[in-house]
């Protein structure tokens, strides 16, 4: 008899998990579905509070796109509109002047509140599956909590957003005109030693606008020089480029035409950089502390446990950001 109770007990039990489980499923989607018709009329601020009230969702994708979309739309960045006008100026100029000439690619100082709202809308995707954001958000490890599918549909929008937010930083920092050419350097660089003559070689050798020695960068990025140099700022650029790096070749494979097949030159210019960096850095700089980091915070932290020595954000600088935008 007390078998049987217990047998009832667990059953009991069993049904109302069940029940539980399908009623908060059915919570989310209409709070999706309320959220994308509140963005449908551009009421960013409802949409995200809709999808907040009940809670974030880090394993469900249909709620992590529609969170990204309400940061992103906070800071009137419009993935249709950036599919279907912005990404016609991004083939040129090459290799990735083309970014700054997007819709949403102006800002007036570093905490812009547009630079502020696609990074979160970044960030809800990039650590979607709930990753620490003290660890390396790969897509390898993105992979462990979602369908193929719903992945690819994460990872494109993720891509999109990198573009704009890349675009944004390169045009602010590089001093980048309508016409999607760089002004100066990104950052007053120190002098620093490589294998085959110093940084300031390098940069005269360059092409560009930034071929001047020393060289004359964005006061909000500081100077190696002077030990300025701000670490949190540059963070981004290094996790935006990684990001661009890792996701494009993937997201690209899914679409074609002129744009597309200029931006795949990309991942062959990265290779020419991270040859040229590794060959011109060997035995002098450890610059796995930002190779391949692709979260902000994780790129501060590594900064902060070399005593916040930045001379690897300012070789990385160098030789990515001064080569994508020129």
């Amino acid at each position: 008899m007390r078998g049987v109770s217990l047998v009832s007990v667990f059953f009991i039990g069993l049904s109302f998990f069940s029940f539980y489980r399908c009623a908060k499923q059915d919570v989310v989607a209409e709070a999706v579905r309320g959220a994308h018709l509140l963005l449908n009329t551009s009421d960013c601020q409802s949409a995200l509070n809709v999808l907040q009230t009940i809670g974030h969702q880090p394993r469900n994708a249909s709620y992590l796109l529609a969170l990204s979309s309400a940061y992103a739309c906070k800071a009137s960045f419009s993935l249709s509109r950036l599919i279907a006008t912005d990404l016609l100026e991004a083939s040129s100029p090459t290799p990735l002047g083309g970014l700054t000439k997007f819709s949403t690619s102006t800002m007036e100082f570093p905490e812009d509140v547009g630079f502020v709202g696609i990074q979160q809308a970044i960030d809800t995707l990039l650590f979607a599956g709930g990753i620490e954001e003290t660890n390396n958000p790969t897509s390898l490890l993105r992979a462990q909590y979602f369908s193929k599918s719903d992945l690819d549909l994460l990872e494109s929008q993720l891509f999109f957003l990198i573009m704009a937010q890349l675009g944004r930083y390169m045009r602010f920092y590089g001093n980048g005109n309508a016409q999607g050419v760089k002004g100066r350097c990104f950052v007053s660089y120190e002098n620093l030693p490589l294998t085959v003559g110093d940084l300031n070689l390098m940069l005269q050798s360059s092409g560009g606008a930034c071929t001047g020695a020393p060289a004359t960068g964005h006061a909000a990025l500081g100077s190696g020089a002077d030990n300025t140099v701000n670490a949190s700022r540059l963070c981004y650029g290094v996790m935006l480029v990684n990001n661009f790096k890792e996701l494009a070749p993937k997201v690209l494979s899914a679409y074609a035409g002129d744009t597309v097949s200029n931006l795949s030159t990309f991942s062959t210019i990265t290779q020419v950089v991270d040859t040229a960096i590794s060959t011109a850095t060997s035995g002098l700089y450890d610059m796995t502390t930002v190779s391949g980091v692709l979260g902000h915070k994780r790129c501060l932290n590594n900064i902060e446990a070399i005593s916040n020595d930045t001379r690897s954000l300012q070789i990385f600088s160098a030789f990515y950001l001064e080569s994508l935008f020129q």
